[in-house]
């Protein structure tokens, strides 16, 4: 009975399984297969040994990673899905098991598997993803500090520039590294030095002061066409480990042969951090500019735009290009260099050509690209250049002012002054008779000469020296050193110039400050000033300039102080300059330069915020009621002035200064009047107001004077208290030549067809409906444009 039992209930047991309903069921989740998710990146370090350039790393615009995943059982799926932060990159039908993904942008990403049948979906553990990218988007925004605490943090405005240049070899000799970098401080960062390969003079103003550095060159060049830009020092900017590394977003910090190293690094992850800094690489400077002079021939121009494409491509934390050509017509570190007629026409073409390749980079990565060019400012190194011309593809020309004079010549005198000193004479000052045409080096003599060509004034930036130069057995005459007779300071041991001074220790406040004859940087100079007492610090009221006497050890320098960063200040602002940049960061001591460039461009005191707007106290805001600089009015005559002050807070001080003078203010509530008598010419009335929190403004308005009882002929009119004859103005279809109004010639027109028109100089040909002359033998594809060097618009015939 028992084996029957058993043998009946296996049966029904069999029937009711067999009879009973499936239960479906959605697929089992996947496992995405083992890999190294965490190294992908567009650009990959090969080695961290020094080899050539083009060796040191590959460059992907693509990350492709292969993804995997396994399903051990359960029922089929009839769909796969992979999903990268919350969106579905791949897809397809049936389980899958692998696909490619691609990627554009770096990050860091989770990834998920999900596979579906009409039951469900299930889905994988999340994988992180690790993309780095040069733009520091794989980085976090906390590169750990080591600012100088006596930087006092400055809110920047977007339309003033405080910039410096931080050098690559500054992390050695100098301990600065870029977590030292006021960042907060800047708008702009000039990071010094990007080399060009072989070309015009071989590198031979390096090869003579730097072999060592001239070999390290050639090797970084191999293998790449004379022309082409690289990176000097590939060890100091890519895998050095000086200051404190940057973090990844997975929380570990970036490791060897790793994005995120050396002094690149640094500044990828400081613009993380304060993403308002625009960085840019100046390429040459006094020893690198060589290879600027091979740029009259075009084709060597086009092998270095090309070059410095590829460059901003694989360097995406860079903002743009910077061009340090030192100097066009000659006169730089190779005496053999330099042509005055062909150098200035090349270097208006560059820049024109540079505008066009940065063009298409915005338009490829949809964000602004600066071109910008430090410039040496004696009326000989600007007369070789049209900068006019040049500047129409800029966003900013860095003035140099500085090195007007140093020891390399026995005449003391002020290396960075505004103005001449009182021991200039007028005509050698101003360029006038035996001096004609050649103006002494000033930074006001400089400005008139840039803003004569036609630069406009916001494009011109200031330049301001966080370094000294000076002279030693200097005789003083009538008790100032300035003006007088000097010899080279040497380095030898004991000289305030020996460059072991400063001491040996890992910060930048233990390292040396003296670093080659007749140069200390301005903390140098603090410490000189404290271990001599009988130094003194001078100022030159008339210069406007700073410098330091000692009559014992018959010592001379001259440099910038915030005394005279404030009066540097001041000038920019009475014309609208654009800002003011440094030479150089590490060179600072206590912030004293750095806070008086930001004082000198009103900036307030206050943390600068993310999109560039200024989270700080406002200033006061003037609005001007009275005069009018419009209205006429004549000599002797009472003027009134009057505006509208007001402050978030409170108005603490309102001062107002006609043409430099300060007025008697009245104050009714918010309005502060007063009246001054009319000079003849331009009599300029300033606002200035400051709150409760020392927060200045300023607003101006210019009146003009008329003599009394002047009256102008027909054809003249009264300008700035004078009759002026009145210009001539042509009708249309014709030309002013010679003061007289001639028809244009009206010429026959080829049509021109970009990649194809052979193109003669003197030629019209047409162009989108407009017509051009042909100059400066344009190629088949330098399409006609307005503004272009190669380019002349004409009337068309029958127009």
């Amino acid at each position: 009975m028992k084996s029957i039992f058993l043998k009946s209930s296996l049966k029904l047991a069999i029937v009711a399984a067999i009879s009973a309903p499936v239960l479906a069921a959605a697929p089992q989740a996947p496992s995405i297969a083992w890999a190294d998710y965490s190294k992908l990146g567009f650009i990959t370090i090969n080695t961290d040994a020094v080899v050539s350039y083009k060796d040191m790393y590959t460059r992907v615009d693509v990350v492709e990673v292969p993804v995997s995943w396994n399903v051990w059982s359960g029922d089929k799926a009839t769909k796969w899905e992979v999903e990268v932060n919350g969106e579905i990159m791949m897809s397809g039908s049936g389980t899958g098991k692998s696909t490619v993904l691609s990627f554009t942008e770096g990050g860091l990403k989770d990834m998920v598997v999900r596979l579906c049948n009409a039951d469900g979906c299930s889905e994988s553990a999340t994988t992180e993803l690790l993309i780095s990218d040069t733009d520091g988007s794989h980085l976090k925004a906390d590169l750990p500090m080591t600012t100088d605490p006596a930087n006092t943090p400055y809110a920047q405005q977007k339309d003033n520039i405080v910039g410096t240049y931080f050098v690559e070899w500054g992390v050695y000799g100098r301990k600065y590294n870029v977590n030292d970098i006021p960042a907060n401080n800047l708008t702009h960062i000039i990071y010094g030095f990007i080399p060009i390969c072989g070309g015009t003079g071989d590198n031979k103003s390096l090869l003579d002061p730097n072999p060592s550095g001239h070999e390290l060159l050639q090797k970084m060049c191999a293998g790449l066409p004379d022309y082409s830009v690289v990176i000097h020092d590939t060890w100091a900017a890519l895998n050095s480990t000086y200051g404190e590394p940057a973090t990844r977003l997975d929380g570990k910090k970036v490791g060897s042969l790793e994005i995120g190293k050396g002094t690149y690094g640094g500044l990828m992850a400081l613009k993380k951090a304060y993403p308002h800094i625009k960085i840019v690489p100046s390429i040459g400077g006094w020893t690198l500019s060589d290879p600027f002079f091979g740029f009259t021939e075009k084709a060597n121009r086009d092998v270095f735009v090309a070059s410095a494409k590829e460059f901003l491509k694989t360097w995406k934390f860079y903002d743009g290009i910077d061009i340090d050509w030192e100097f066009p017509g000659g006169d730089g570190a190779n005496a053999s260099l330099g042509d005055p007629e062909k150098d200035g026409p090349a270097y208006v073409a560059l820049m024109q050509e540079l505008r066009a390749m940065l063009d298409g980079l915005e338009a490829e990565y949809g964000r602004k690209y600066e071109l910008t060019s430090a410039i040496g400012v004696g009326y000989d190194k600007i007369e070789d250049v049209d900068y006019g011309a040049a500047s129409q593809y800029m966003d900013n020309i860095f003035m140099m002012s500085y090195d007007f004079y140093g020891a390399w010549g026995p005449n003391t005198g002020h290396q960075t002054g505004i103005y001449c000193g009182a021991h200039i004479s007028a005509d050698k000052c101003n360029g006038a008779g035996e001096f004609a045409g050649k103006p002494e080096y000033t930074l006001d003599n400089a400005t008139k000469l840039l803003l004569a060509q036609g630069v406009p004034a916001k494009k011109l930036v200031v330049g301001a020296a966080m370094y000294a130069r000076g002279w030693q057995d200097v005789v003083a005459e009538n008790g100032n050193p300035i003006g007088a007779i000097g010899s080279h300071i040497d380095s030898s041991e004991g000289s305030p110039f020996n460059g072991s001074l400063g001491g040996d220790g890992t910060d930048v406040n233990e390292a040396a400050w003296a670093w080659e004859a007749g140069i200390m940087d301005y903390r140098g100079v603090l410490k000189f000033l404290e271990s001599n007492p009988n130094a003194i610090i001078g100022w030159d009221e008339i210069a406007k300039a700073s410098f330091v006497w000692d009559e014992v050890s018959s010592t001379l320098l001259t440099y910038d102080t915030p005394r005279s960063v404030l009066a540097k200040g001041e000038y920019l602002k009475s014309l609208g300059l654009g800002g003011i940049f440094s030479w150089e960061i590490d060179g600072d001591g206590n912030g004293d330069i750095l806070n008086a460039m930001n004082q000198a461009v009103n900036n307030p005191q206050g943390q600068t915020n993310w999109s560039g707007n200024i989270i700080t106290n406002e200033a006061p805001s003037i609005s001007i009621t009275s005069p009018s600089g419009s209205v006429a009015h004549t000599e002797g005559d009472t003027a009134q002035f009057s505006a509208l002050i007001t402050d978030d807070k409170s108005v603490a001080t309102v001062e107002v200064t006609v043409n430099g003078v300060s007025q008697t203010v009245t104050q009714d509530a918010t309005t502060y009047s007063g009246s001054f008598v009319v000079t003849v010419g331009s009599n300029t009335v300033i606002f200035k107001a400051t709150d409760n929190e020392g927060t200045l403004s300023q607003k101006t308005v210019t009146i003009t004077g008329h003599a009394q009882g002047l009256v102008c002929e027909d054809g003249s009119s009264i300008v700035n208290g004078e009759c002026v004859v009145d210009p001539i103005v042509c009708e249309e279809g014709a030309s002013l030549v010679d003061g007289q109004c001639v028809v244009d010639e009206v010429v026959t027109e080829t049509l021109f067809v970009a990649g194809s028109t052979q193109v003669s100089n003197g030629e019209v040909y047409s162009y989108q409906g407009s017509c051009y002359e042909a100059k400066n033998s344009p190629g088949t594809w330098e399409v006609p444009t307005a503004t272009s060097w190669f380019w002349t618009p004409v009337t068309c015939s029958g127009a």
